[in-house]
């Protein structure tokens, strides 16, 4: 069984065109009907609103269903750092035009030692930086 901790801090995705992670704050929990069985039948979801900092809100249902890749706990890793930005490796065909693969994950802190080769590794994926950047406000 899976559980939302709602004390803990949350990111979400947006739902603009950048799909950016947003800190959050769960303000409302709820069980309702997200899908429907072979007998026809109401299957049960949990989908919670959050609220983020400037006070928009944004409803996500079904949280542990098809929604589960949307919201995250928000961790101290490199990846969730304002600071980080992703460097690409290969190129691939996609659709008419290319896309290239993400490769790694580069250190863009004004106050980060500049002799850290691959910060992401050297600082146990971000988690004994000392430099990382949580925001304040949800």
């Amino acid at each position: 069984m899976q559980t939302l901790i709602i004390d803990k801090d949350i990111q979400i995705r947006t739902r603009d065109p950048r799909r950016r992670w947003r800190n959050a704050k769960i303000i409302s929990v709820t069980m309702e009907d997200v899908d429907k069985n072979e007998d026809g039948n109401a299957v049960k979801g949990l989908s919670f609103t959050v609220k983020f900092y400037d006070g928009c809100t944004q409803k996500l249902s079904d949280a542990f269903g098809w929604n589960v890749g949307e919201w995250r706990y928000k961790e101290k890793c490199c990846e969730q750092c304002e600071w980080h930005s992703v460097e690409g490796g290969d190129t691939v065909p996609y659709g008419s035009t290319t896309a290239t693969l993400p490769e790694e994950i580069v250190c863009n802190c004004p106050d980060m030692d500049e002799e850290i080769d691959i910060p992401y590794d050297e600082t146990n994926s971000g988690i004994d930086c000392d430099f990382f950047i949580q925001d304040s406000a949800y």
